[in-house]
């Protein structure tokens, strides 16, 4: 959904307030006039069930969205700031704020520390097989680092 969002909405400030913010009542509109008609019906399905989230806060509703809400202020703890990555024009730009803000906090014992929970790969939708079988390899805060970089 939020690719067909990315897609079809008409501008970033469209996709932020329907997934960003989440709250706005006019989501569920939104969605029925503009996503809707353009989402194939397996994608359509389950996110129609959850509609009522949309007029809610859509990305406190998932558990990906529940980490992203909590890891946001913990790295603003760790010092990382993303207000300049917003204004990165390119991928590789974006690559570059990542490997000098985001990558070298996750060496930190703290990060390391949460990442060895079993909760936060699961919340980033890792079955936990999956994850320990990573963990067999790798330490998971550079699994998580090197999936996000």
């Amino acid at each position: 959904m939020i690719l067909a969002g990315a897609r079809h909405l008409p501008d970033f400030d469209s996709f932020y307030r329907f997934f960003g913010a989440g709250d706005h009542a006019t989501n569920t509109g939104g969605y029925d006039r503009v996503l809707a008609p353009k989402v194939e019906p397996e994608t359509r399905a389950p996110f129609a069930r959850r509609i009522g989230i949309l007029a809610k806060e859509y990305h406190h509703c998932e558990a990906q969205g529940r980490f992203i809400g909590t890891a946001h202020p913990i790295s603003g703890v760790l010092g990382v700031d993303y207000q300049p990555d917003l204004a990165s024009r390119t991928l590789e730009d974006q690559q570059a704020f990542f490997d000098k803000k985001v990558a070298t906090r996750s060496q930190s014992r703290f990060v390391r520390t949460i990442a060895n929970r079993r909760a936060l790969p699961f919340g980033l939708g890792i079955p936990p097989a999956q994850c320990d079988t990573l963990r067999s390899e790798n330490h998971i805060a550079d699994v998580l680092c090197d999936w996000a970089g």
